[in-house]
């Protein structure tokens, strides 16, 4: 007698909205949206005979952007650097938040290669590699050239030469060779290569990877690394004409390695008129300026006409619209493959051999998929399918955002190394938390100050401040330099001891404290004994609760993107999480310490606690 089948090991269709989209397991199914792949990697590979080119990426919700990218990040080439850019919330800065992302994607391991080894690794090879070839040109006769076959198979073995004689004439050969590609020029440029040279140098692999950022490093980095920065470097203005700077320097060392594909994704959560501009003109720069990087544009065709189309100036709109794919959602025959790939992939390792399908009915399921063109709506199905529920499952929207809130903050504290202190999007988490405040906090937010020298300016106004507003001025200060640091305490105490404000604080990575070590920033510590002695609160923010903050506004953008629905009555009709239900979570089902220990900067007494999920 046959055994029977094994049962399913976990219900492969319960998530039905990809997450991030580098590290997610759940399978694809290469023909869907197969024209818009395609087309992708056919300007990927062209990109040295057009080094300038864009592309637009427009589906509806769950017909597969973020299965897309998936894909484009999942390809054969598995060191093409592809940078997956969460949507930018600071119009002002986006060019310095565009470059922190890309150096944290250069700085990560390669999947295949010397253990510690990274992207930058291997393009920086690529490039010396090309200087020593250079070299070996002028040199005919050189010994060296016994090395060169093997050195071309591994380019990282290149490095080897580094405690050799040959070093410094490989290092200046190549730099001579760089300064003759027209994107290498100017102080920046100079600059970055100086910086790179000594990437492969352990004890300065970290002030490396922090100038690539474009902020300018402490004292001591930027001597180890022989950098010299002036005054005017430390502004906000600076950091962003840095920013491109640095971005056009990577894509001219690309030319030796291989282009880099920027990925917006969730474009939707442009909201406001400002960062669709910023972002076209962001773009635009991109294009006309860097060689061989590549920006992609993913977003809802309905957002794109409706709302950021009309932002964009006609140059920006022409860079973008040049290469446009439009998503086709999938047939009959490949939905089944979804639900094929998506069972094989819950009974991966199984022996056993499987009716197909199961322990799904094949009738029954093609019967419910004639007609379905989403992706996602397929998963919604097979999903109902495999619980046979004799009624369908209700479903709470809050416990939704709940459930992509815990898996997004969960992905965040197992990231190794530790995600970086990112000032949008920590402003932007601290907007929403106060926006949305609980019923119970005993205060409200009179008005939120936009147009402030501060990040995020309140009045506040509520039962323990009687009825008179109190202005509260939050900074998020990420800077590593002692100088832009001391400006900042100088102008909140400086705004204290006027009356301009009653309450000042200033928000800092608790990996980046005050001093970093005993002695160290002298002039920065007595400025914040007087920032402190004036009323100032400086508030440490520690990585659990930075990953609170990241994943409620990952989990935010997922729902002004389209990317979360639920089950609304017993007919089985899925509708789209909408913000104000985002906001209920935001209200009810949301706990952070962090903001509890703002809010004793500001207020009397502390609100009570509230019931943290997960």
């Amino acid at each position: 007698m046959r055994a029977p089948p094994p049962e399913l090991p976990f219900n492969p269709f319960v998530d039905v909205a990809v997450g991030d989209p580098r590290r997610s397991g759940e399978p694809d199914v290469p023909t869907i949206n197969a024209r818009a792949f395609h087309g992708l990697m056919d300007i990927i590979r062209q990109i040295g005979a057009t080094p300038h080119a864009a592309a637009l990426v427009l589906g509806d919700a769950g017909t597969g952007k973020t299965h897309l990218i998936k894909r484009l990040f999942s390809k054969d080439d598995r060191e093409t650097p592809f940078v997956y850019v969460y949507p930018m919330k600071d119009h002002r800065r986006m060019s310095s938040r565009l470059m922190e992302t890309v150096a944290a994607s250069l700085e990560e391991p390669l999947r295949a290669g010397p253990a510690g080894a990274t992207r930058l690794d291997l393009i920086l090879a690529r490039v010396l590699l090309a200087g020593f070839e250079r070299l070996l040109s002028d040199h005919p006769d050189d010994r060296g050239r016994i090395y060169l076959q093997t050195i071309r198979k591994d380019p990282l073995k290149i490095f080897s030469f580094r405690t050799g004689k040959r070093w410094a004439e490989i290092l200046k050969t190549t730099e001579e060779l760089l300064r003759s590609c027209g994107s290498i020029r100017g102080r920046t440029s100079r600059m970055v290569l100086r910086a790179l040279f000594q990437y492969c140098q352990p004890a300065k692999r970290d002030a490396v990877g922090n100038f690539l950022t474009a902020a300018v490093p402490d004292e001591e980095d930027a001597r180890a690394l022989g950098l010299r920065f002036t005054e005017a470097d430390m502004s906000d203005e600076s950091h962003e004409e840095r920013s491109k700077d640095i971005l056009v320097t990577v894509g001219a060392l690309l030319r030796f390695f291989r282009p880099m594909i920027l990925c917006f994704d969730q474009l939707e959560n442009l909201d406001t008129p400002e960062l669709a501009r910023a972002f076209g003109k962001l773009v635009a720069e991109i294009v006309n300026e860097a060689e061989n990087i590549v920006p992609v544009g993913f977003v809802r065709p309905e957002r794109w006409d409706n709302h950021l189309k009309p932002q964009l100036d006609p140059a920006a709109e022409q860079r973008l619209t040049g290469n446009v794919f439009l998503l086709e959602g999938c047939t009959l025959s490949q939905a089944l493959d979804i639900v094929r790939a998506r069972l094989a992939w819950a009974y991966e390792g199984v022996a056993a051999p499987l009716p197909e399908f199961h322990p799904l009915d094949r009738k029954l399921l093609e019967e419910r998929l004639r007609g379905v063109t989403s992706p996602r709506e397929v998963l919604l199905t097979a999903n109902r399918l495999l619980s046979a529920a004799p009624e369908v499952a209700l479903e709470d929207p809050m416990e939704i955002v709940a459930r992509v809130w815990q898996a997004e903050r969960e992905r965040l504290l197992r990231s190794l190394p530790q995600e970086p202190p990112r000032r949008d999007v920590i402003v932007a988490a601290l907007k929403i938390c106060f926006e949305e405040r609980p019923e119970d906090a005993g205060y409200h937010i009179a008005e939120l100050i936009e147009a402030s020298a501060a990040d995020l300016s309140m009045k506040v106004r509520g039962d323990r401040t009687g009825r008179v507003e109190i202005l509260v001025d939050i900074t998020v200060e990420t800077a590593l330099h002692w100088n832009p640091l001391t400006k900042t305490l100088v102008f909140l105490e400086d705004r204290l001891r006027k009356g301009m404000i009653d309450a000042a604080i200033v928000v800092r990575d608790a990996r980046s404290p005050i001093p970093p070590r005993k002695g160290a920033m002298p002039k920065t510590v007595d400025q914040l004994h007087r920032f402190q002695s004036a009323g100032g609160l400086l508030c440490y923010l520690d990585y659990d609760n930075l990953t609170r903050l990241y994943a409620l506004v990952h989990a935010g953008d997922m729902v002004c993107s389209g990317d979360l629905s639920y089950t609304a009555n017993s007919a089985g009709e899925q509708r789209l999480v909408n913000r104000a239900m985002f906001g209920e979570f935001a209200r009810r089902g949301f706990d952070c310490e962090f903001i509890r220990s703002l809010e004793r900067g500001f207020l009397p007494k502390p609100p009570g606690p509230r019931h943290a999920p997960g």
